[in-house]
């Protein structure tokens, strides 16, 4: 998912969005998962994921997230 606006991560996100543009992201987030089958109401769970900035992971400066789910995920960092 990716806001409508132009947001170079999930911090400069929550600092610059107005409340309903949060809102709108977060409910989002949970009506995609329920499109592919994944959310807690039609599935096992997933994982949303962002990366911010170098230590972050961060390789596109635009807020995205990452979906995973549809099996099990293991550990988020070892």
């Amino acid at each position: 998912m990716i806001p409508k606006n132009d947001y170079i991560n999930l911090d400069d996100f929550n600092n610059r969005a107005s409340d309903k543009e949060i809102v709108a992201l977060c409910k989002a987030i949970t009506e995609v998962s329920q499109i592919l089958g994944i959310s807690t109401d039609t599935g096992k769970g997933y994982r949303a994921l962002t990366n911010l900035d170098d230590h972050g992971g961060q390789e596109v400066p635009h807020l995205h997230f990452h979906l995973f789910g549809g099996e099990k995920i293991g550990k988020m960092v070892e």
